[in-house]
């Protein structure tokens, strides 16, 4: 691969920037990097990331899967090796359609942290 997985053209990272912001109007949500790539974290465990254009975002096996099924993203597999994450899923959407899937990963996410 010739580029970074994570690389991202100005405009989406602009759309992701404006997107965190929002998320971080909650107290436990911070911007930080994800090997190399924008990304934001609840408490201290990351949900969401911009990879390719696109944002990736854990959201748990059973939601990829269904994810996946109805085609509106596929597995996330940064290796390109063919092993992917499977609680990951690179979402195929256009950022107007990203606060409500990154909400569902925040909330996935932030209801496995132990109090």
């Amino acid at each position: 691969m010739d580029t970074k997985w994570y690389q991202s053209d100005p405009e989406r990272l602009e759309s992701f920037e404006e997107l965190v912001f929002k998320l971080c109007f909650d107290s436990d949500v911070s911007e930080c990097k994800w090997f190399g790539a924008p990304a934001a974290r609840v408490t201290d465990k990351i949900f969401i990331a911009l990879c390719q254009n696109d944002i990736v975002v854990k959201v748990g096996s059973e939601r990829a899967g269904e994810m996946t099924e109805d085609g509106s993203s596929h597995l996330f597999d940064p290796s390109e090796k063919g092993r992917p994450m499977k609680e990951w899923v690179h979402v195929d959407a256009d950022p107007d359609g990203w606060l409500e899937i990154a909400e569902e990963a925040k909330a996935f996410v932030g209801s496995r942290i132990e109090e």
